[in-house]
């Protein structure tokens, strides 16, 4: 077989499943003074721009990359935003952040707290975001994102697929 090792499994699947604690997950919020923070490709200032966090909202951190975070959006898109413009939540910092813990993504955001109200945002899988309002069956919730007039989108997510990961 030219040197090569097959192998072969005959009926046996070995699936495993990885659940990771909200603990694990990092918060930020973006503090630019006016415009949204330029979210990158690559971490430095002369990288392609991806898409736009909004002041205020909040961004989940995947890893540190000398001044720049590497970050997930609400929409899924993943890239980098400087730190100067990130501030990391604790549990001590008073805006709460929780983790979006679907089993698939995306999670609806909708207009009012009931599961009959229109759809007008979505969050991904593993993305943060910004709880403006804690609720048991429903938290108000900030995306990182506009809608098509440039208004940050507010509404409301299940509070069962989200954990806040900042609480005290």
């Amino acid at each position: 077989m030219n040197g090569m090792i097959k192998v072969l499994s005959l009926g046996l699947l070995l699936i495993a499943t990885v659940t990771v604690p909200a603990w694990a997950y990092e918060c930020g919020v973006v503090i630019t003074h006016r415009d949204p923070l330029n979210i990158r490709e690559n971490p430095n200032q002369t990288a392609k721009q991806i898409d736009k966090a909004f002041k205020g909202s909040t961004l989940s951190i995947l890893e540190i990359s000398g001044t720049w975070y590497k970050v997930k959006l609400n929409n899924g898109k993943m890239g980098y935003g400087s730190r100067d413009y990130i501030k990391k939540l604790t549990p001590k910092s008073h805006e709460k952040c929780g983790i979006v813990m679907t089993k698939e993504s995306p999670l609806n955001i909708r207009l009012n707290a009931n599961m009959t109200s229109p759809i007008i945002g979505l969050a991904s899988k593993n993305s943060a975001l910004r709880i403006s309002q804690i609720g048991k069956t429903w938290h108000l919730v900030m995306l990182n994102h506009t809608d098509k007039s440039g208004d940050i989108i507010l509404g409301y997510a299940m509070s069962d697929f989200v954990s806040i990961i900042n609480e005290q």
